[in-house]
């Protein structure tokens, strides 16, 4: 009687350390999900950004390009003005 209430307690034991396990098992492949997830977002948002930076880049070379021409017109007007200064 006492082997068998031993015995009973032991598989109760193991049947509480399955469930344990398998609750376990459950909240790993859960985070697992979500770490899929997050790291598809990340990607995403890497791709992005990526891009924005190479907008960026392309508009930044635009305003250095009409920069320059605005220095090369500003250059030639003050020239112009320069020679109606000597023309009066």
């Amino acid at each position: 009687m006492a082997e068998e209430k031993i015995l009973e307690q032991i598989l109760s034991i193991v049947q509480d350390l399955k469930q344990g396990q398998k609750e376990l098992n459950d909240k790993v492949n859960n985070i697992q999900l979500d770490f899929c997830k997050l790291d598809r977002e990340v990607a995403e948002n890497h791709k992005e950004i990526k891009t924005a930076i190479a907008e960026v880049k392309d508009e930044v070379k635009e305003i250095r390009k009409d920069l320059t021409n605005v220095e090369i017109i500003t250059s030639s007007n003050w020239n112009d003005i320069a020679k109606l200064k000597a023309v009066k």
